[in-house]
């Protein structure tokens, strides 16, 4: 793995193969080419062929999308990958030398479950090369693109209270009636919804960033919302 996620291969003539992400070590995958030039090749990943050693089992309800792309490698790997990068990205500076000596990485407490912060976006998901027509999402953006946004129901990086929270955001934003904003003809209503939770305290912040100019928008939506966010 490279800096910011991407997965370096090489070819037999030795030419590298960019993999934009999800590629798991030792795995073997079908690849779709996205762009040639001259010192290297960029990929996108198809599908697994076969699995890696170091592909780590996670429980059937967890999903894995572009913020937590690393969970299905083996902790112990994931530790191991990133002290490599910081070692490569250090040795570029003339201070560093490879006989620097390093500090082992600290494993974390926790591996899952552990952001006090998640931010989620409202949207849609229109592609006809995937047969998807989605008008309402509320979840993650794709990654690497603003105006579309993925279906899942669990985040595994945050705990039970703020994915029961998400839930219920969701259908409530649903129900009420209101369209997701789309930031290409900026018209719509709902844009982000961010939940932070105090760590010792168990206090629980919710911030709704919404177009209140959008036309269709009253002060019934308004009470609604109020009354909604009380009861959370």
């Amino acid at each position: 793995m490279i800096f910011g996620g991407k997965w370096l291969a090489k070819l037999p003539d030795w030419k590298k193969v960019i993999i934009t992400w999800g590629v798991i070590p030792e795995s073997y995958v079908n690849l779709r080419v996205l762009k040639i030039k001259n010192s290297y090749i960029e990929a996108q990943m198809l599908d697994t062929v076969k699995k890696s050693s170091l592909e780590e089992k996670l429980p059937e309800h967890f999903q894995v999308y572009g913020g937590c792309k690393w969970l299905p490698i083996r902790y112990e790997k994931q530790l191991e990958i990133k002290e490599e990068q910081v070692k490569e990205a250090l040795h570029h500076l003339r201070e560093f030398t490879k006989e620097t000596n390093f500090h082992p990485i600290r494993k974390s407490p926790e591996i899952y479950w552990y952001r006090n912060k998640v931010e989620f976006s409202w949207g849609k998901y229109i592609s006809s090369r995937e047969h998807i027509h989605a008008d309402f999402r509320f979840w993650f953006h794709k990654q690497g693109e603003f105006d579309r946004i993925i279906d899942c129901t669990y985040c595994v990086l945050a705990d039970d209270q703020i994915n029961e929270i998400f839930k219920s955001v969701d259908e409530f934003s649903r129900n009420l009636g209101l369209p997701t904003y789309d930031p290409v003809t900026h018209i719509g209503f709902w844009r982000h919804f961010v939940v932070r939770k105090a760590l010792y305290t168990d206090e629980v912040m919710l911030i709704f960033s919404v177009n209140t100019d959008f036309e269709f928008y009253s002060r019934d939506h308004e009470w609604k919302i109020k009354i909604f966010t009380n009861l959370l």
